[in-house]
C-alpha cells in the first residue's frame, strides 16, 4: 500500500490504466506489485517530484483528525516527547504562485497531514501555542481537558475535527536544504450578506 498520499493521489488522479489499482483504504486491503510488474511499468504518466512537500497556498480545510502520541526523545536520557498529529482535508485551495493553479486543484479532496509537537521541558509554553492555534482558528481550545487520545475523555484538542478554517501552507528550506511546509491556521473570513 502507498504510505506517500501525494503519491497515492498522483496515480489516482493520472492516465494510468488499470495496470495498478489502489485498494479502498476503507476495506483494509492493500494492492501490491510484484518485482517483475514493477520493473515493467510505464511511468510516463507520473508527474515528476523533487519534493514531497505541499505547494505554498491559502485552503479552506475540515479537520478530519487528531491524535496525541507519545515518540522516544531522538536524545539519550531525555524524557519522551508529545506530538499531535492532524490531518485536514482540503476544500478550496488558492496558490500562492498564480502559475501553479493546477497543482493547487489537485489539492482540493486531498488529506493534508501536518504535526505539533509538545516539548516536555517547554511543557506549559508548547501547550499555551498549540492553544493559540486553536484561537486562530476560532476553535474551542479550553473548559475541558487536552484530549486527542483515543479511547480516553475528549478535550480541546478534538474540537478540530469537523471545524472548518483556513489553513496557510507556506514552504521554507530546512538546514539540509530540503524544502518543507509551514501550516498556519486562521478563522475563515465571515461572511458578507448582500443587501438587497
Amino acid at each position: 500500500m502507498i504510505r506517500n498520499t501525494l503519491a497515492a493521489s498522483i496515480l489516482a488522479s493520472s492516465s494510468i490504466s488499470g495496470a495498478f489499482r489502489m485498494a479502498d483504504a476503507d476495506a483494509g486491503g492493500d494492492s501490491f506489485f510484484s518485482l517483475t510488474d514493477l520493473a515493467a511499468f510505464s511511468t510516463d504518466d507520473i508527474e515528476t517530484l523533487t519534493s514531497r512537500s505541499y505547494i505554498a497556498s491559502m485552503c479552506v480545510v475540515e479537520g478530519k483528525s487528531v491524535s496525541l502520541q507519545q515518540q522516544e526523545s531522538r536524545k539519550e536520557g531525555e524524557p519522551p516527547l508529545f506530538v499531535v498529529k492532524f490531518s485536514y482535508e482540503v476544500l478550496e485551495a488558492t496558490p500562492v504562485d498564480k502559475k501553479q493553479i493546477e497543482q493547487a486543484e489537485r489539492l482540493v479532496g486531498r488529506e493534508v497531514r501536518d504535526q505539533y509537537t509538545i516539548w516536555p521541558k517547554d511543557l506549559i509554553e508548547s501547550l499555551g501555542l498549540l492553544k493559540g492555534r486553536y484561537a486562530k482558528a476560532g476553535i474551542q481550545n479550553s473548559g475541558m481537558p487536552v484530549g486527542g487520545v483515543e479511547g480516553q475523555e475528549p478535550g480541546w484538542l478534538d474540537m478540530v475535527v469537523g471545524a472548518r478554517f483556513q489553513l496557510k501552507i507556506s514552504t521554507y528550506k530546512d538546514n539540509q536544504g530540503e524544502i518543507r511546509n509551514r501550516f498556519d491556521w486562521a478563522k475563515l473570513p465571515a461572511a458578507t450578506d448582500e443587501v438587497a
